[in-house]
């Protein structure tokens, strides 16, 4: 039995449900402890790092490890989450930005800096996850906490544009694939009552970057700062992590 291993988690998967779905294929681990070296959000797809057995036990050993990732970001239109499956917020439509001037902002977050968390998160403050006090209205952002992140590479792999109706229609399909609480109908509701309020034809740029980054920085909230740099709303529309050096 291989007790160190790496699993691919699919988009609306939690890390459990992912190995779920692995004990049902490999059912010689239903009955054996397994857990993971590092979360990945509801949207988020790519790799796990699992632990099984007596290996459970190594887990700190395995967290704090760099990570590299791919990572659409959609700019324009903003969400409470920084991804798809947040209430969208503000949208400015029709503003095309110059590939120069995004990798000019990328290359000024390739060092060390402190990375607010996100306020859709499970970082745990007096007692409570951000998230709840998000949905409870119990923390303003300004008061959101940090923690020290380390961004090693950062560029530019693709850029392209996209109408509206095309990402409308990926947002909420990506949300109907997630299972639990998180708002579904009333955030597939919201990105409805975008279209509507503009023209389907709409353009939105898109730019899909590489990032090596240090263990526990937010690809969402690193989506949301970038749009911020450039003077507008962004989140991120695919996150896939390609890699965990271990």
């Amino acid at each position: 039995m291989i007790e160190k291993f790496f699993l691919y988690k699919h988009s609306g998967e939690t890390p459990l449900s992912c190995m779920d779905r692995f004990r049902i294929s490999f059912p010689e681990y239903a009955d054996v402890p397994m857990t993971y070296a590092g979360r990945l959000d509801p949207l988020a797809s790519g790799l796990l790092y699992i632990l099984a057995g007596e290996s459970c036990k190594q887990k700190d050993d395995f967290l704090g490890k760099d990570k590299e990732y791919q990572v659409d970001i959609l700019l324009g239109i903003g969400t409470d989450t920084h991804d798809p499956l947040g209430i969208v917020g503000r949208s400015t439509p029709g503003g095309l930005i110059s590939l120069q001037t995004i990798e000019k902002k990328l290359q000024s977050f390739q060092k060390t800096f402190e990375q607010q968390y996100p306020a859709y998160s499970s970082k745990t403050i007096d007692g409570k996850q951000l998230h709840t006090h998000a949905r409870q209205g119990t923390i303003a952002e300004d008061d959101l906490p940090t923690h020290t992140v380390t961004i090693h590479i950062i560029h530019v792999v693709d850029f392209y544009v996209a109408p509206l109706e095309e990402i409308v229609q990926k947002a909420k399909d990506k949300i109907r694939t997630v299972s639990g609480d998180f708002r579904q109908e009333e955030s597939i509701q919201s990105w409805d009552a975008l279209l509507e309020k503009y023209n389907a034809d709409s353009l939105y740029p898109v730019v899909r970057i590489f990032a090596h980054v240090s263990s526990g920085t937010y690809m969402r909230q690193l989506a949301y700062d970038v749009g911020k740099s450039l003077g507008i709303p962004a989140l991120a529309l695919n996150i896939v992590r390609t890699k965990i050096s271990i």
